[in-house]
């Protein structure tokens, strides 16, 4: 029978389980960020730096695949992906009006899930 506690691991900064939530959510958050930076660049006619671009595809995908995303965002998840697959996306200007505004979106994402709301 595996070891299992009946309370949280305490140390003295907190549970462990308070960390990791603290943890995950400042990862989705530097994400969130990553990704919203990618859709400016790309709304801005620019290329963005690719480790930013994969941090904010992965986020997004990630949040995805676990059925967070509203219609939109699963939008900007596929635009990602899609940029990172081919690094350079040619976007018309309603193109890049539409990656300026979901851009936008994801920043009120990011600072909803840094505040701990769903």
């Amino acid at each position: 029978m595996p070891f299992t506690h009946k309370h949280p691991v305490q140390s003295h900064h907190g549970t462990i389980e308070g960390k990791t939530e603290v943890a995950n959510r400042t990862r989705i958050y530097t994400g969130l960020l990553d990704a919203s930076y990618a859709l400016d660049e790309h709304a801005a006619g620019r290329v963005p730096e690719l480790s930013r671009l994969i941090s904010g595809a992965i986020t997004l995908d990630t949040l995805f695949r676990r059925r967070a995303l509203d219609a939109d965002l699963q939008d900007a998840a596929l635009i990602l992906e899609r940029a990172a697959r081919e690094s350079q996306l040619y976007l018309d200007a309603a193109g890049k009006a539409r990656a300026a505004t979901l851009a936008d979106k994801i920043r009120r994402l990011a600072n909803n899930k840094v505040k701990g709301d769903p």
